[in-house]
């Protein structure tokens, strides 16, 4: 087996939540921020500059962004700022391999869909991305999933 190294914590992106009371008035404030609107409920949608949208209901995108990116609310809509609760963890080299047997999905289907799920209790959103995997995690909780993760990789 070869070795692993631990994923990389990463806390440098923006990760909003925007929820409208109607999927119009979604449509109405992803477009007000020079965002696609539009989008179908499940697939992951990139963004000019680095970062992704993310439709998880009707009426909820995630919008990860990879600089700072600043939005706008209007009536109809929110938009609130959850970069501090979460951290990212980049699983790269070895670990596309070794991943999948890991995670509770299946990573095949994963491009460019995204999965919320739970791993070992914890809530995790995992996204394709690139030649491995990114899981968003909250911030409290991303060490106990590293060590799981490491844990779990060796058996």
């Amino acid at each position: 087996m070869p070795s692993l190294d631990a994923p990389v914590l990463d806390d440098r992106f923006g990760f909003f939540e925007v929820a409208a009371w109607w999927m119009a008035e979604l449509d109405r404030l992803l477009e007000l921020n020079g965002l696609p609107a539009g989008t179908a409920v499940g697939p992951a949608s990139a963004l000019e500059g680095g970062g992704y949208l993310l439709r998880v209901s009707p009426t909820v995108a995630w919008i990860i962004a990879e600089s700072g990116l600043r939005l706008a609310g209007q009536a109809g809509g929110v938009v609130v700022d959850l970069s501090s609760s979460r951290v990212r963890l980049r699983l790269r080299g070895a670990w596309p391999a070794i991943f999948p047997r890991l995670a509770p999905v299946d990573c095949t289907s994963l491009d460019p869909r995204f999965a919320a799920t739970l791993i070992h209790t914890i809530p995790v959103i995992i996204l394709k991305a690139g030649d491995g995997f990114d899981l968003y995690v909250v911030r409290s909780l991303a060490e106990s999933l590293v060590d799981w993760l490491m844990e779990g990789a060796q058996v």
